[in-house]
């Protein structure tokens, strides 16, 4: 809801890039959220895909200008989003929503990318301004994407299990 209505800022405030903007969201979504968006006015901004392959949303992920993380309650480390991860693959600028001063958010800020807290609607419609505009911003650096490669992933579990069962 909180993206939607953003979107919709985005083109109460500036109608003359609001038009360039589509935002895609996929996965399971209520029907009231496209009602949500024909309220609003931004049917034509938002397009809702159902859920994918993991495969296919890779591919959807590859050709996204932005990648959107949105997430309505605090996570944990523990319980971290592991589509951030995806996120990291696809070589992507990510925007986060999240709630002020969860683990999404120092995450992402440790990433520099972008991260608006859920209340916020004028910094969302910043953001999607900065997308629509084509003036978003980097996307995380090689150096972050390699700490969770499949080699690093490993050599982090095998550390952890060398603690927990010493030789």
């Amino acid at each position: 809801e909180v993206l939607l209505r953003g979107i919709a800022k985005l083109q109460q405030l500036h109608p003359e890039v609001s038009g360039r903007l589509m935002c895609w969201l996929v996965g399971r979504s209520e029907g009231s959220y496209a009602e949500l968006a024909q309220s609003l006015e931004i049917s034509n901004r938002v397009r809702f895909v159902p859920p994918l392959t993991y495969a296919h949303s890779l591919a959807v992920m590859s050709a996204a200008d932005v990648l959107v993380s949105l997430e309505m309650r605090q996570w944990t480390q523990v319980t971290f989003a592991s589509k951030l991860v995806d996120y990291l693959g696809a070589g992507k600028p990510i925007m986060g929503i999240a709630p002020k001063d969860s683990y999404t958010e120092k995450l992402l800020e440790s990433w520099k990318q972008p991260c608006c807290d859920v209340g916020d609607e004028d910094s969302i419609a910043a953001y999607l301004k900065r997308v629509a505009s084509g003036e978003s911003w980097p996307r995380p650096d090689d150096t972050i994407v390699e700490g969770y490669s499949g080699d690093a992933a490993g050599r982090k579990l095998s550390a952890v299990l060398g603690e927990l069962m010493p030789q």
